[in-house]
């Protein structure tokens, strides 16, 4: 029996061994809270002291308030705050020319191989008429004002380019009424590789603003279905260029060999990735997209003073997921808290020239003495508002806080 991407269960507490040793086994991933939300935590490995750092994290998926974008230029991969351009100072851009622009030639490669860039990119229209073009001016106008449409976008964007991408490594474009399972494995691979399968998803109820049935739901679906069929139908230009092939050359896009072959090829795929579509994003899949979202993103702010002694500040503002901060549960009494910086000062820190500074990360400091194998929590809401109101704000995350303090407050 087939089961919905979003409907397959989460990652056990193993599965991030991975992520866990990234950060120097500071932490792990244990067992914790009920298995509605998520039935996971994170526990320290080693005694921390108040005001240490415990680990730094870099995101799943960043993507920069649409707000923020006119004020403050950032890498279109790594999200690092570039320079002002000068004549000594050259920055890539996107080569279909939609004014992206990058650290430096490795972000350009990366952006487009592996996170999946040209999907929606609008450089080669010419109407923001065009489905993808409709879908990117909604995502930029940002009417609700919370970054929603531009995270799903993005997402979107990954998946399908993953979803081509684990075709290309299943080596078969061929596809019958008995390969529903198989369609099935394909869209679930590629959302774990474009690393959404470690957050927690759905939860929102029938009247929720972002259940399946919702206007600002079917919106968003019918946005997202327009521009994935229109990227998929586009057969002017390559927007599913994979990391899996040899050199430069995709197999889709190939040109050796006989030309009605290639064509039927290039058909059989894109059936194939209409029909991934029509798994991935009908209105259910938007929703669960959109709960993702709003359940583990964090607001990235990183502040940083102008390199160019111009004595301005730069804020970068975006919404980010990052896979083991966001398996912290919440507390009203929290023993830690996330803040952001982008690592400018840490040496081992890669940064381009063309940059202000590195890729923004997630930093987790001790806001007390914290334990060996103590959970590390931190808070989702303001803690310092009272009980009632903390806990209508934690009523949009789908749980109930048991905290000490919220009991006390209870009366418990």
């Amino acid at each position: 029996m087939s089961r919905a991407w979003w409907e397959r269960p989460l990652p056990g507490a193993d599965a991030f061994a991975g992520l866990c040793s990234d950060v120097g086994d500071v932490v792990r991933c244990g067992p914790s809270g009920d298995e509605a939300g998520g039935g996971r935590g994170l526990f320290a490995t080693a005694a921390v002291a108040k005001g240490e750092t415990i680990f730094r994290e870099s995101p799943a998926v960043l993507v920069q308030d649409p707000r923020n974008r006119a004020e403050t230029r950032a890498c279109g991969c790594c999200h690092a705050m570039l320079a002002e351009e000068s004549p000594s100072v050259a920055q890539p851009s996107c080569a279909w020319g939609c004014g992206e622009r990058y650290c430096d030639e490795t972000c350009k490669e990366k952006h487009v191989r592996r996170l999946g860039h040209r999907v929606f990119c609008v450089g080669p229209l010419d109407s923001w008429d065009h489905p993808i073009a409709a879908l990117r001016l909604e995502a930029a106008r940002d009417d609700d004002q919370d970054g929603l449409l531009a995270f799903v976008q993005e997402m979107v964007a990954r998946v399908l380019h993953e979803t081509n991408a684990e075709m290309e490594r299943r080596g078969t474009d061929e596809r019958t009424a008995d390969d529903e399972e198989d369609e099935d494995a394909v869209v679930a691979a590629a959302v774990e590789k474009a690393s959404l399968a470690w957050f927690v998803k759905g939860g929102e109820s029938k009247t929720s603003p972002l259940a399946p049935s919702s206007p600002r739901c079917l919106t968003m679906a019918s946005l997202v279905a327009n521009a994935s069929k229109a990227a998929i139908d586009d057969r002017e230009n390559d927007r599913f260029i994979t990391h899996v092939t040899c050199g430069n050359q995709n197999r889709l896009s190939s040109t050796d060999g006989d030309a009605t072959e290639d064509t039927k090829k290039k058909e059989k795929r894109r059936r194939r990735l209409r029909a991934a579509a029509a798994l991935l994003f009908d209105a259910r899949g938007v929703s669960a997209l959109a709960t993702l979202a709003t359940r583990n993103q964090l607001s990235v702010v990183v502040v940083r003073n102008d390199l160019l002694k111009t004595q301005e500040t730069k804020t970068y503002d975006g919404l980010g997921v990052f896979p083991l901060t966001c398996l912290m549960n919440h507390s009203c009494a929290p023993n830690a808290e996330t803040l952001f910086d982008d690592g400018f000062d840490d040496e081992a820190v890669r940064v381009s020239s063309t940059a202000e500074a590195s890729a923004p990360r997630a930093r987790v400091v001790a806001l007390r003495d914290v334990a060996a194998g103590e959970e590390l929590t931190h808070a989702y809401v303001d803690v310092t508002r009272p009980a009632e109101v903390r806990a209508a704000a934690l009523a949009g995350f789908g749980f109930k806080c048991g905290c000490e303090r919220c009991a006390r407050a209870r009366g418990g």
